[in-house]
């Protein structure tokens, strides 16, 4: 048993006494050991409760699948460039591919031949009947530009005295299209030009729905034109199809 004197001696006050034997006794060291680790048992307890950290590869594979949705609407903007801009380098390309053999169909390009629609003819008469002084009985292909954002096409059948404005969309651009196709059948050489009329193209493969597929609606109406099997109303898979198809001829 300790006594006073070694109480005081261990640093006990006197009116420490009880609080000192109180703190160090034995049975208040187990108390407080047991309510430490019953301190220590809770906090683990609340640590295991807690919303864990997302693993790496959750995080890891968010960031993917954000990645992959910016790239796809970034390539869903090009595809869309890409065909606005269809008629250039690559209808030309293609159409040398599809006819290559028939010496009887003829494309101008509309920027060689200075068309836009603004209802205006930018190269001089003189240089597109030039350009013109050639045809007598062929097929001709002349798209036109609208507005630097669209795409219609001028078909003439030299032989059968036809000549077809296209407009996929059906849009008030046939106006000015109708006016720069009576520019072009007027320069026409000798009486090539004499009672060619000018009416809408009914192509089958119904309205254009977006706003970007334009060039594809004027490549397969002119195959339309040119005798070519009918493919029907164009759906959207049959759309993804043709593009393809005349991607491939590119290449």
């Amino acid at each position: 048993m300790t006594t006073v004197d070694e109480l005081r001696k261990a640093g006990a006050q006197k009116k420490g006494i009880l609080v000192y034997i109180r703190e160090n006794s034995v049975g208040d060291y187990e108390a407080r050991v047991g309510k430490r680790e019953t301190r220590v048992h809770n906090e683990s307890a609340k640590v295991k409760g807690a919303p864990q950290a997302k693993p790496k590869a959750v995080k890891a594979k968010r960031k993917l699948i954000t990645t992959l949705v910016q790239d796809d609407m970034e390539m869903t903007s090009k595809k869309m460039n890409l065909a606005r801009n269809w008629i250039s380098d690559e209808m030309q390309l293609v159409v040398e591919k599809l006819f290559s053999s028939d010496h009887s169909i003829v494309m101008f390009d509309s920027a060689t031949l200075g068309v836009e629609v603004d209802e205006s003819v930018s190269t001089s008469s003189a240089t597109i009947q030039a350009k013109l002084s050639s045809l007598s009985n062929e097929k001709v292909f002349i798209p036109v530009n609208c507005a630097h954002n669209h795409w219609c096409s001028i078909t003439l059948n030299l032989a059968d005295k036809q000549a077809y404005i296209y407009d996929s969309n059906a849009s008030s651009y046939l106006v000015s299209v109708r006016s720069v196709a009576q520019k072009i059948i007027a320069l026409l050489p000798g009486t090539v030009g004499h009672g060619i009329r000018v009416r809408n193209f009914e192509s089958g493969l119904g309205v254009q729905t977006d706003n970007y597929n334009c060039g594809i609606y004027v490549l397969i109406a002119f195959e339309n034109f040119c005798g070519a099997d009918q493919v029907g109303l164009l759906d959207k898979k049959t759309l993804q199809c043709m593009r393809y198809r005349y991607l491939r001829l590119c290449f």
